[in-house]
């Protein structure tokens, strides 16, 4: 079960309190060793409204190309939901058994933005090799300020932390520029022991896929 840094004041993250960099943590670089990659499978229709039918496909080719090297860490809403994400990676030749499910509530799929940034010492090695120092950073999701449907969202990064036996130091916002130090992109996916993929990455992800389509067609 993961550990939430919060008995002492020294441990208790605030807009006002220390950063994760001056307890020791640092956030790994986007091209660093990882374990797996954080996905939601998608059930929202109106994050994609009118296209949400070839969406579920376009999650299942990402998967299907990550799977093939890393973990996918793939989180569905509900029992009928991992019934068809399962039918449909099958379809798509991307169900095996690098694809561990998590039926956990969710409202949207971005985990980027809802989900915990895992962080590591500074100085240890990689926790691909070594896990014992793996820490999850815990945000207080809001959906950006603009949606009421948030309180499933807002619980997925100690879900995260606990699936992973990851510490859990919880902040009072998610931002990146001064809560994290040394990260010279804040685009970048985050995390080491896993990378949740979020709107940007998947944005760019249909990007390239739509690319390399008009290349080959």
């Amino acid at each position: 079960m993961a550990k939430a840094l919060r008995g002492s004041s020294s441990n208790t993250l605030s807009a006002n309190s220390a950063i994760p960099a001056q307890l020791g943590y640092r956030m790994p670089a986007e091209w660093e060793p990882h374990a797996a990659t954080w996905l939601a499978w998608p059930h929202y229709k109106l994050d994609w409204p009118g296209k949400f039918e070839p969406i579920q496909w376009v999650f299942a080719e990402i998967i299907r190309y990550l799977s093939r090297n890393e973990r996918v860490e793939l989180i569905v809403k509900d029992a009928v939901a991992e019934k068809l994400a399962r039918k449909t990676l099958q379809r798509a030749h991307a169900l095996n058994e690098n694809v561990r499910f998590h039926r956990w509530p969710t409202d949207r799929v971005w985990t980027r933005d809802s989900g915990c940034a895992f962080v590591w010492p500074r100085g240890a090695d990689t926790p691909v090799r070594e896990r014992s120092g793996l820490t999850a950073v815990k945000w207080q999701f809001n959906a950006w300020a603009k949606y009421p449907n948030w309180k499933r969202d807002v619980k997925i990064g100690s879900l995260m932390a606990d699936a992973v036996g990851a510490n859990e130091i919880a902040v009072a916002r998610k931002n990146l520029d001064s809560m994290i130090a040394g990260v010279g992109d804040v685009e970048a996916i985050l995390g080491i022991h896993a990378q949740p993929l979020g709107a940007i990455e998947f944005a760019r992800s249909i990007s390239r896929m739509t690319k390399s389509n008009n290349k080959t067609s």
